[in-house]
């Protein structure tokens, strides 16, 4: 018999910065700076293999002071290229992007990623990526089923396998000294108890210097009061969830539900109060508020409600007393944390009487920045997200009984195959926002289509197949959102070009069609 080929394991790009993009791959453990290079006519990174000096260096200083990165960008370190964007990879790549931080960190280091799951299950995702950074030295302490406290070995069995990159600027055997320079004066100098960025960092020394690194979450559980304490608490929940609803009801007003364009399958709803919010995989991400939306600092009806018995406007002082000292501060912004919850407080300026300007609520490890937003925006971003869930997913239960739509579902787990929309539902106007009962097939605001014909228009938007119907070739009769691809339609496949997009402008405008 064939002897079965053995699958290649994947690739784990952990990113630790930015900018400068570095981070460790860690099926090897090797740390890696991402260096620039051309692919077709663009551009995007390839990744070089760092030695443990250089990677401190360009953690604790931003760059490399030796042209390293120049003679990787020439082409002359191949046996240190780990990847490279416009070659076929031996081995599949999995990327685990930095998240942003809701403020500027104090250090950097490889300690961020790991703070990010402070108050998580061991079996959530972002646990499993720092799992594999940390490698064998992972020895978690449990506390009611989250993590409570991680403690890193610089040596020894076991140890971290780069103790220079969890702190930048320190390492095993690095003097207290020179870790008061770095840290700050201790919270605690007994045991060398720091504060950074709402966790608490403990150093232990031995006669040969820094031998140990944990950290554990500040505990400041309460949520603020009212609407916001409720907002904070749907994060990480499902987007139908009960509590969630809720908060839509609180909001009130109208709202737009846009798909995300930079990467993924997200969601950004839009209210006119001024609060946004953003979906990834189904769940509460991020909720920002926007406070004043003039020059008066007037805030907005929503704010007032968010934020009870406050005058206005809110000053950084009467926070702090309404809500107690922040976990960390940091120029315009103080961050509070409550677990796994970050709450964001952006103010005009850093001064004590600064005004309160915005709220940005992420759960820890998430990118705590709002993705920029498609153009068109409706419900057919929620039936986009029903396709493949089980009858009983709350978004599904929320369309099937407040969206005027058949749901057609398949299999022994009654998945969503599709969802059918038609001119005598309700729901039809809602499909894209500024329709009404009557919209033509130029009113779909995708863009040219992947197939087009006399009747038919079929688009492609992950992760489904949109496919518009009309009778007379000009009003929009039926609308279908499916798993698979439409067939056996009257359609052509479509050739870009603009005599081709004029041609179907015409076409879907009903030019040709006879009243």
């Amino acid at each position: 018999m064939p002897r079965k080929r053995k699958q290649a394991v994947p690739k784990h790009f952990v990113q630790v910065l930015r900018r400068p993009n570095v981070g460790v791959e860690t099926t090897t453990g090797r740390p890696w700076i991402g260096v620039d290079q051309q692919v077709g006519h663009g551009s995007a990174d390839a990744r070089f293999a760092l030695t443990p000096e250089q990677y401190a260096q360009v953690l604790t200083e931003g760059w490399l002071e030796t042209p390293f990165e120049m003679e990787c960008w020439r082409g002359e370190h191949p046996e240190l290229e780990l990847s490279h964007p416009g070659k076929r990879q031996e081995t599949p790549e999995v990327w685990s992007p930095a998240p942003s931080r809701s403020i500027e960190t104090p250090f950097h280091g490889e300690l961020w990623r790991h703070a990010d799951v402070l108050g998580a299950t061991p079996e959530d995702d972002i646990v499993q990526v720092v799992q594999q950074l940390a490698a064998q030295s992972w020895q978690p302490c449990i506390v009611d089923g989250v993590v409570h406290r991680l403690t890193f070995l610089l040596t020894g069995e076991n140890s971290y396998p780069r103790p220079e990159g969890l702190i930048a600027g320190l390492t095993q055997g690095s003097t207290r000294d020179l870790a008061h320079l770095i840290l700050g004066e201790p919270v605690d100098a007994t045991r060398d108890e720091f504060a950074a960025d709402g966790i608490r960092v403990f150093l232990e020394f031995e006669a040969g210097g820094l031998s140990q690194i944990s950290i554990e979450p500040t505990l400041q559980w309460t949520l603020p009061p009212g609407r916001l304490g409720r907002l904070l608490e749907t994060l990480g929940t499902p987007e139908f969830s009960d509590a969630f609803v809720e908060v839509i009801e609180q909001t009130g007003g109208a709202r737009r539900r846009h798909e995300i364009l930079s990467g993924g399958i997200g969601r950004l709803i839009v209210w006119d109060a001024g609060l946004k919010v953003q979906v990834q995989d189904g769940n509460i991400a991020i909720a920002q508020v926007e406070i004043s939306t003039g020059e008066a600092d007037e805030p907005n009806e929503y704010a007032r409600t968010l934020v009870p018995g406050m005058t206005w406007p809110a000053t950084r002082e009467q926070l702090h007393s309404a809500w107690g000292p922040p976990s960390a501060t940091a120029g315009h912004a103080d961050l509070y944390r409550y677990g796994r919850r970050e709450l964001a407080v952006h103010f005009s300026s850093g001064q004590a009487n600064a005004t309160l300007v915005k709220l940005t609520a992420v759960m820890s490890g998430q990118n705590a920045t709002m993705a920029m937003p498609s153009r068109s925006s409706g419900n057919y971003t929620i039936y986009l997200d029903l396709l493949g869930r089980p009858q009983t997913d709350a978004t599904v239960v929320y369309a099937r009984t407040q969206l005027g739509a058949h749901v057609q579902l398949s299999g022994t787990g009654r998945i969503v195959t599709a969802v059918e929309v038609d001119g005598s539902r309700v729901g039809f106007a809602r499909f894209m926002d500024g329709w009404s009962n009557v919209a033509r097939r130029s009113d779909v605001a995708f863009g040219a289509p992947d197939y087009y014909g006399a009747h038919d228009d079929v688009w492609w938007r992950a992760p489904g197949w949109i496919h518009v119907h009309s009778n007379n070739g000009r009003n929009i009769d039926r609308i279908t959102v499916s798993q698979e691809r439409p067939t056996r339609l009257d359609v052509h496949a479509w050739q870009f070009g603009r005599d081709s997009m004029e041609a179907w402008r015409s076409l879907s405008d009903g030019a040709s069609v006879t009243e």
